[in-house]
């Protein structure tokens, strides 16, 4: 039974199973055959002459000019919550000075929309209307907002 592996298609092909073997495959061994396939399944990146990487480190981690590399902003990302208590939000609104100008804000009668969704929920996330409207009007960038839930949690 002959296998190929075709380089740019990063693919394997067994001649009894597949009907047509890309121009490009190169044979390879059993042996080779199994190698190649763990590597692979385990994140590796296979170079031209059948050796590969060690592999991937993480999610976050990108192959660049031959080596893993570390994507921060993903990283970092991955480490934003989702969602963060009310009492977490005002605790950290607090600790930046803003807990008192964002209940002003929202006591006001043209902001009625935000006071009832701060009065009804339990929970926020960074997609949520109130706040939306702290980043806002207090000039704070998505890094700000993803800073204010990471600390948050911590509460």
């Amino acid at each position: 039974m002959k296998r190929y592996y075709h380089f740019a298609k990063n693919a394997f092909y067994i001649e009894e199973i597949n009907n047509e073997i890309p121009e490009g495959s190169i044979e390879i061994t059993r042996e080779q055959h199994d190698q190649l396939f763990r590597a692979l399944n385990a994140g590796c990146i296979i170079f031209d002459d059948l050796t590969y990487s060690l592999p991937k480190p993480s999610q976050f981690h990108n192959w660049v000019e031959g080596k893993w590399i570390l994507n921060e902003q993903s990283y970092k990302k991955s480490l934003v919550p989702i969602e963060i208590t009310k009492r977490q939000l005002m605790l950290q609104l607090n600790k930046l000075g803003l807990y008192q100008k964002v209940m002003d804000l929202i006591n006001q009668p043209e902001y009625l929309d935000l006071k009832i969704e701060y009065d009804c929920s339990t929970e926020f996330g960074g997609k949520d209307n109130l706040i939306i409207a702290i980043a806002k009007q207090f000039d704070l960038s998505s890094d700000d907002i993803d800073n204010l839930f990471i600390e948050a949690i911590k509460l």
